[in-house]
Formats: C-alpha cells, structure tokens, sequence
C-alpha cells in the first residue's frame, strides 16, 4: 500500500477517538450535569429549568462524531432527553453534516504541520525570550499537578467570565488525569507551577483543552513560553489545534495571542438533534424562544449557536 493509499485509509475510518470519547470521561462533567454514556460517548444530561424535562449536551470541549450515529440518536431518546448539542471536534465537518444538522459556531486557530511558518513580531520575539529564560517549562502527567491546575483555573474563573461549560472543577481535572492520552505543559519558577496547559494527543493531532496562569506568569511572559514550546516540540510532528477565541472582555486580547502562534484556521460547528419534536416545541412555547439552540434555553446563560 502507497503513502497515498495509507493517507486515504486513515482518512475513510476517520480520525482516533480523543481522550474527550472516551466512557472514562464521564467522570470530568459532573460539573455540567448527569453524566451518561450514549453509543459509547460521554454525554450530560442537563434539567431544564422551570421543568421536569432534561436535555443532552457535550461532551466538552467536543466531540468525534460516533460510528453509528443512529445508535447514538437512540440512546439519547432513550434516557429521555429532550434535545442533545455538542461542539464539533474541529475537522469532522462531513461525517457530521447529514446526521447531526450542524451550525457555524466559530473558527479555531490551528497550527498545521507543513503549513506556512511562523515568524513573529519583534515585539512577541521578547516576550517568547523573557518567558523561556524565565521560567522551567516541561510536559508533566496531569495527575501529580492536578491541585496546582486547578488553583489556578479556580484564580482565572474569580476574575473572568468563562462561558458556562469552560467553569470546570477540581473533579474534572482529577477524572481527565487519568486518561491516555492527556497531559499538560507547565512553567514553573523555583519548582512551584505559574501557568499549565492541558492539552490532549490522538494520532497526530494535539488539542489545547484548558489552561490558565497567576499574574506573575501572565506578567513574566510564561504564556508566550508555552505556546512556543508546543510549537517547537510538535509543530513539525502534528496539527496543533489551540482553540477558539473566548467570550467576554477578554476574548479578543486571547484571540490576538493565539494568533501569533497559528498558521491556519478551522471552522468548527454546533451538533444539534431534536430527540422528542412535541417536547421541545412545548418547551419553546412556555419558555420562550431564542434564535439559538435549544431556542427554549437562555443563550446568555448556555451554550449554544444562533440559529438564524
């Protein structure tokens, strides 16, 4: 078999399943619900307030759409869920449309082995410097800096406004540490941990899953050190996919940094099914519609897609 016949191969049976499909990763959403496992994924079962009905969302950050999505479709019925919604793992666009009626939620930056390279700003340049000669940056097992990641994500949430699914707890760290495939990069500065990233590996792709710095990393460039230290130890290996711009004041300072260390971009859509159609069109008559999905849910308070 050619290279070329390898790369279709792969490309036909899909992408490996991330550290996020895995059953095992129930346990991390407890924050966001029930969790449950449907066609193999782990999914939430959410109540919807003001009700006695739930609905079914996740698992977060994304999913890899299932092998058998009406198996997946069916499960989802069958624990009583109203409506089920998940963010698309980023390139899984086509195996996803026809079952999942997907919308545009936004684009990702990404960093694509045998893509363009990077050259950085002399301004950025110093700070990725300062940052290395600063700080001891490392890949660790998440397990042993579980407390530490999750001090400072508790820090990052105090002072801004993370979306609802991003507000993770001690739990969620705990329960991802225990998955192949997962680890984080760390700066630390006289052994003590200023900033990590968790991020996940499948095949030869790596996703950015969660990360967050004290102020004396975010003052000592110790961002800029880890985002260079993923490049130069993968860029060349995998496609890096470091996520989106967040909502909030802070989201486009965010943006502009994940730029610099991206040389191309991603879509990446909202996954959305109605379970139990007379269900959810009631809910959207006593609750009230929105142009987002579940149009029966607050968009300003869950995570959704505008519809129109």
């Amino acid at each position: 078999m050619t290279g070329l016949d390898l790369r279709a191969a792969r490309e036909l049976a899909g992408p490996p399943p991330l550290p996020f499909d895995h059953p095992d990763y129930a346990a991390a959403l407890t924050y966001l619900g029930t969790p449950v496992i449907a066609a193999g994924r782990p999914v939430v079962l959410r109540p919807i307030p003001g009700t006695d009905a739930v609905d079914a969302f996740g698992p977060f950050p994304y999913l890899t759409p299932p092998d058998d999505p009406q198996a997946f479709r069916r499960d989802l019925t069958a624990l009583g869920a109203v409506s089920w919604t998940a963010v698309l793992r980023p390139g899984t666009e086509a195996a996803a449309s026809a079952a999942f009626d997907p919308l545009p939620l936004k684009a990702h930056f990404a960093h694509r082995r045998g893509g363009a390279a990077l050259v950085h700003s002399v301004r950025t340049a110093r700070h990725i410097r300062r940052g290395r000669a600063r700080w001891a940056i490392a890949i660790e097992p998440l397990a042993p800096c579980v407390d530490a990641a999750d001090a400072l994500h508790a820090a990052l949430e105090a002072r801004a406004p993370l979306s609802r699914v991003a507000r993770v707890d001690r739990q969620h760290f705990a329960a991802l540490a225990t998955l192949p495939g997962v680890a984080c990069v760390t700066a630390r500065c006289d052994g003590a941990v200023g900033a990590f990233l968790a991020f996940a590996e499948a095949g030869e792709e790596i996703h950015f899953h969660l990360t967050a710095a004290n102020d004396t990393a975010l003052s000592g460039d110790a961002m800029y050190a880890l985002f260079d230290f993923m490049i130069a130890r993968f860029g060349a290996s995998h496609d890096l996919h470091l996520g989106g711009t967040p909502a909030g004041a802070n989201g486009a300072g965010v943006g502009r940094f994940k730029a610099r260390f991206a040389n191309a971009s991603t879509p990446v859509l909202l996954a959305r099914m109605v379970l139990d159609p007379a269900g959810y069109d009631g809910l959207v008559a006593r609750c009230g519609g929105h142009s987002w999905f579940p149009s029966y849910r607050d968009p300003r308070d869950e995570h959704g897609a505008a519809a129109g």
